[in-house]
């Protein structure tokens, strides 16, 4: 079966979805023919980074995914959003999958339900960005005005209800949709998808191997254990991901405590950058974190792994490798209780802390950090478990089913 791809940006981005969605399909690619499909939004930014453009599309291509072979005729002109469908239409495929399904423009325009139905073909999709906060609207509002940010939040976060909640009605009510596979059952306390053909992954995200400071891959059991006086915070920095809490939480534990920050990752915006720095010198902080910004996996690998404990105050999550990972590295972790995260509840490395407690935060962090030695953390029979479970292989193993049933339901070869 030959399954066209669609959802996020392969090519130029980094994060959960795309690391998710390639592990998959490089497993996959042995029993299924990928072709990716580029969301047409995309294509402003491609033609700002061309070079970069054609090189990752050369590392796709010898990695066995395909991408449409009008490709280059689209980065090299103009054509509306519109126009890049209908020359997408023209390539052959039997089925279509979204592996994050959601809105890239700014309005509620789904790629892949106009996609499918100028095609007339079903499709599926993977909710994982869509519903990582609370639709709710009580809850909803409540977040909202305790988020800091400044004015802009609350703007934001109205346009992105609204966005999420049209995106939703419209995924409900496409005739050609025949799965909704999410990541987590707690995800049902964000999202409700009453009467659908909805699958729920376990696994649904898997650990990379492992790398020491030597450069070596190891197996889980030989990972040294090399930890500095440090914490560390690693995400895309979004005020989504509990980028102004940091600051609070810091002072928090500051004050019982003077420890070192390591903070990992790309600033979104750069109003955000200048507010997060801002509230550091504020609260006389500044001196505590050390920004070592976007790094490579073996570099985030070294700082996970020397860090004493992972600080990630996310507001946003449907079910974060990088808290995966970090257990991977034997490196407990705080984290808020919210419903994407809640999946890591009752493991003896993690703590979770109800939302916008920034003294809990600070006393759990100052509680791993105590213990001195993590030997009874990692050797817990739940957490091994539930690491030996999470493996790429586990989580693909679940899409080549599904994707063979819809073959066969579809009488497709």
């Amino acid at each position: 079966m030959k399954i066209g791809i669609t959802g996020p940006d392969l090519i130029l981005s980094h994060g959960g979805a795309q690391n998710h969605t390639l592990n998959v399909i490089r497993i996959l690619s042995n029993y299924f023919e990928f072709i990716y499909f580029p969301d047409p939004y995309f294509y402003d930014k491609y033609r700002h980074y061309r070079n970069a453009v054609k090189e990752r599309v050369k590392t796709m291509t010898l990695e066995g995914l395909k991408l449409p072979s009008s490709f280059d005729a689209i980065l090299d002109e103009n054509y509306s959003y519109n126009e890049i469908i209908k020359i997408y239409s023209e390539e052959q495929f039997d089925y279509i999958f979204d592996f994050d399904f959601n809105s890239r423009s700014i309005i509620p325009y789904d790629f892949i339900t106009v996609f499918s139905k100028i095609k007339n073909v079903k499709f599926g999709v993977a909710l994982q960005g869509l519903a990582d906060i609370s639709l709710r609207l009580p809850k909803f509002f409540f977040d909202t005005i305790r988020l800091d940010g400044g004015f802009k939040i609350p703007l934001f976060r109205a346009y992105q209800y609204f966005m999420r909640k049209v995106m939703i009605y419209k995924l409900t009510h496409a005739e050609n949709n025949n799965i909704i596979m999410i990541m987590n059952k707690n995800y049902w306390e964000n999202i409700r998808l009453e009467d659908h053909n909805v699958r729920i992954l376990f696994p649904s995200n898997g650990w990379l191997n492992n790398i020491t400071s030597d450069g070596n891959l190891t197996n889980l059991d030989n990972i040294l254990m090399k930890k500095q006086e440090k914490i560390i915070y690693f995400a895309r920095l979004s005020y989504g991901k509990g980028l102004f809490d940091i600051p609070k939480i810091l002072l928090a534990i500051s004050d019982k405590r003077k420890i070192k920050l390591t903070v990992v990752g790309k600033f979104e915006y750069e109003d955000e950058r200048i507010r997060f720095f801002r509230m550091l010198e504020k609260y006389g902080l500044s001196d505590l974190v050390d920004y070592r910004g976007f790094l490579g996996d073996k570099e985030l690998y070294e700082e996970i792994l020397s860090s004493k404990v992972m600080l990630y105050p996310s507001h946003s999550d449907s079910f974060s490798i990088a808290i995966l990972q970090a257990l991977s590295l034997r490196t407990p972790v705080v984290a808020y209780n919210i419903a994407g995260l809640r999946i890591y509840s009752g493991l003896s490395a993690v703590k979770l802390v109800d939302e916008f407690d920034y003294d809990a935060m600070a006393d759990a962090v100052i509680d791993f950090i105590s213990k001195g030695n993590y030997d009874d953390l990692f050797s817990d029979a739940n957490l091994k478990e539930f690491l030996r479970l999470h493996t790429w292989e586990n989580v693909a193993e679940q899409y080549k089913d599904v994707f063979a049933r819809i073959a066969e339901d579809l009488k497709i070869k």
